[in-house]
């Protein structure tokens, strides 16, 4: 399949030997959001407009960017660089990234003191939270200063938050209840039929809920 300005052309497929089989035929036409061909299509967007959106407020060469380096020690980013290209990756995609740091949610959800001790360190149990979040980095471990966290976000941090919201797409628009999904530039998308945004999930709400399922499955914080 090829995908070109948000539609996506079917350019050959092989039948399967069993009683399922493809319904799309050579040189039919969907758009990227209605096929799950489109979906697979799709996840490549993010990691370019990252890209794109680091490049263009810190003034670097986005083909000289680093997806698993962190921005802020590889790239000079500063906090209000980070609230620049969030707003960017926003913009683009129709969606709304977390505002708060995954340990402040925790804070809310379980407690004062249960991710940041009175040291303002954090503590074993979200270290170990922020493994399963950021990956299993060396520097990340309990007494690691919470200010210090920021050095451990890479662009891959941002693609991955950006897969986890656009993976939230309904099937069909809670508005008008067509399945019809259009993306010209196969980033903001909107209902083909009433012409509505795609209404998705926050990041901050998907960090709670995230957050809530881990805690009730691992019970990391129910001794902290």
């Amino acid at each position: 399949a090829a995908w070109i300005h948000g539609t996506v052309t079917i350019a050959a497929k092989r039948e399967p030997g069993g009683p399922v089989r493809v319904v799309q035929d050579v040189g039919s036409t969907r758009q990227l959001y209605c096929t799950a061909v489109g979906k697979a299509l799709a996840a490549w967007l993010p990691p370019s407009e990252v890209r794109a959106a680091l490049a263009t407020t810190l003034k670097v060469d986005p083909e000289a960017i680093d997806l698993d380096a962190s921005i802020v020690d590889a790239l000079g980013a500063t906090s209000i660089d980070f609230l620049d290209v969030n707003f960017r990756i926003e913009t683009a995609f129709g969606i709304k990234l977390a505002s708060q740091l995954v340990l402040d949610h925790v804070e809310e959800e379980l407690g004062e003191g249960k991710a940041i001790d009175r040291n303002n360190q954090i503590t074993a149990a979200a270290a170990e939270l922020l493994r399963m979040h950021l990956g299993d980095q060396p520097d990340l471990k309990a007494g690691l200063y919470a200010d210090e966290v920021a050095r451990l976000v890479t662009p891959r941090t941002l693609i991955d938050a950006v897969l986890g919201i656009t993976a939230h797409l309904p099937a069909a628009c809670p508005a008008c209840g067509a399945e019809d999904w259009q993306g010209a530039d196969g980033l903001k998308v909107a209902c083909g039929a009433c012409g509505k945004d795609a209404a998705y999930p926050t990041g901050d709400e998907l960090t709670r809920a995230w957050i809530r399922k881990v805690e009730q499955e691992r019970r990391l914080f129910a001794g902290a």
